[in-house]
C-alpha cells in the first residue's frame, strides 16, 4: 500500500514536471513567436517611415521649386519693368539729343 502511495506520487510528479515541461516549452515559443512579430513590426515601421520621409523630402523639393519658380518670376518681371524704363529714359535722351542737333543744324543754316 505505501509503495502504491509513493507509485501515486511519483507519477503525479513526473505528471507535474512533464507538464510544467510543456508549459515552459510554450512559453518559449510563444516568446519567439513574439519576438519574431516585434521585429516584423518594427521592419515595417521602418519602411514607413522611410517611405515617409522620401514623400516628405519630395515634397519639401517641390515645395521649394514652386517658390523658386515665383521668386525668379517676380525677379524677371521687375528686371523686364526696369529695362523698359531703361530703354524709353535712352529713347527720350537721344530724342532730346536729335532735337538739339536739329536745331543746331537749322539754325546754322539760317
Amino acid at each position: 500500500m505505501k509503495e502504491c502511495i509513493i507509485d501515486n506520487v511519483m507519477e503525479e510528479v513526473r505528471s507535474a514536471e512533464s507538464t510544467a515541461d510543456e508549459i515552459i516549452e510554450n512559453a518559449r515559443q510563444k516568446g519567439k513567436e513574439l519576438v519574431l512579430e516585434a521585429q516584423t513590426d518594427a521592419e515595417r515601421r521602418r519602411n514607413d517611415s522611410k517611405r515617409n520621409a522620401k514623400e516628405l523630402k519630395k515634397q519639401a523639393a517641390a515645395d521649394a521649386q514652386s517658390l523658386a519658380k515665383e521668386k525668379r518670376d517676380a525677379l524677371i518681371k521687375k528686371g523686364e519693368a526696369a529695362a523698359k524704363e531703361l530703354v524709353d529714359n535712352k529713347n527720350s535722351a537721344v530724342e532730346e539729343a536729335a532735337d538739339a542737333v536739329v536745331a543746331t543744324l537749322i539754325e546754322s543754316y539760317k
